[in-house]
C-alpha cells in the first residue's frame, strides 16, 4: 500500500476536492510487475449536487490507456465527502508509471484528475500472503 498524496500525487483540474489517496498492487510470487492494481480515494464535494462515479482510466506518459473498474458505495453528497475505489487486473502492469487517474460522474461534466499516481514497487523478499520469505 502507497500513500498516493506521499508519493508526490498532483490533483489536477478537479470538481471535487481530494482529502486522501491509496494506491495498491498485488503481484504474484516470481513476476517482475503486478497482476492488479488500484487506487481508493477520500473525496470532498464541495457543489449543490451529488456526485456519482460512472468510470475512470489510467493513462501513462506515452498516452496508454487502461479502463479501470470502478466503485463507489453511494454517491458523494453536496457539501460532503465519499471514497470511491478504482482498479484493474492485468493491462494496468505493462503501463510505465507514474500515470495519470482520470475520474468523470454519471450524465455530467464534472471530472476529477489525479496525477503522478504511482503503485508499490515489487518487493521480491515478500510471498503471495505477505509473509516475508526465509
Amino acid at each position: 500500500m502507497l500513500s498516493v498524496s506521499e508519493a508526490g500525487a498532483q490533483l489536477l483540474h478537479n470538481a471535487l476536492g481530494l482529502v486522501e489517496a491509496w494506491s495498491y498492487s498485488y503481484t504474484p510470487t516470481g513476476a517482475s510487475r503486478p497482476a492488479s492494481v488500484a487506487v481508493r480515494l477520500g473525496l470532498v464535494n464541495p457543489g449543490g449536487e451529488p456526485w456519482t462515479l460512472a468510470g475512470a482510466v489510467l493513462v501513462d506518459s506515452a498516452g496508454e490507456q487502461v479502463e479501470l473498474a470502478a466503485w463507489q458505495e453511494a454517491p458523494t453528497p453536496p457539501n460532503g465527502a465519499g471514497d470511491v475505489v478504482v482498479g484493474a487486473q492485468g493491462g494496468p502492469a505493462q503501463l510505465g508509471c507514474p500515470c495519470t487517474l482520470k475520474l468523470w460522474e454519471v450524465g455530467g461534466p464534472r471530472t476529477v484528475t489525479l496525477g503522478n499516481v504511482t503503485f508499490p514497487a515489487v518487493d521480491k523478499a515478500r510471498r503471495d500472503d505477505g509473509a516475508a520469505t526465509p
